[in-house]
């Protein structure tokens, strides 16, 4: 991923909710924003993962030196994809049927940040709709829907496809 110097970047990040891909692609982003002070991040989660990585995200507030104008945190925005407000545990009565929901809600909320939206619907609020358009997708590998569903948003946005970088995680001991 290029990044330029004191260009602000937008980058949505669609993580899976698996623990394993899930942890990864968290510490990717939080050193995107560590490293770059110009990077915005969107990230769009389960309802069942939302709580417990907000969770961690509060470690990593408190590690930063919030004296700092422009903070990692401040640069850092959650939503959480479903129809109702996320219940405060990672638990999920089943599984399957939040998946099949995020997979059918979460183009309508790229669509909306893409389209610099302050409501996104469903109580959500995109507080990065007056920076840059994102022009940069992440997408967890399980997503294999998820460049389909892109290709359908850019069409009806008349915007051209943002780069879309499939997340890979993966043990580096596979490797040895």
């Amino acid at each position: 991923m290029t990044l330029n110097a004191n260009a602000p970047l937008h980058v949505i990040a669609i993580p899976a909710a698996l623990w394993g891909h899930m942890r990864p692609m968290l510490n990717l982003l939080l050193n995107l924003l560590k490293t770059h002070p110009d990077v915005y991040i969107t990230a769009f989660l389960t309802p069942s993962i939302s709580s417990h990585m907000l969770v961690d995200l509060q470690s990593f507030i408190a590690n930063e030196d919030q004296s700092k104008s422009g903070s990692g945190s401040s640069r850092l925005q959650i939503i959480t994809c479903g129809e109702q407000p996320p219940e405060d545990t990672f638990v999920t009565p089943d599984f399957v049927e939040e998946v099949k929901n995020y997979a059918r809600i979460l183009p309508e909320f790229v669509k909306g940040v893409l389209e610099g939206k302050t409501d996104l619907g469903h109580g959500r609020i995109n507080k990065f709709a007056h920076t840059t358009i994102p022009s940069k997708i992440i997408f967890d590998m399980c997503h294999t829907f998820f460049p389909g569903e892109m290709r359908k948003i850019a069409k009806a946005l008349n915007l051209p496809v943002p780069l879309l970088f499939i997340f890979t995680p993966f043990s580096l001991s596979a490797l040895y």
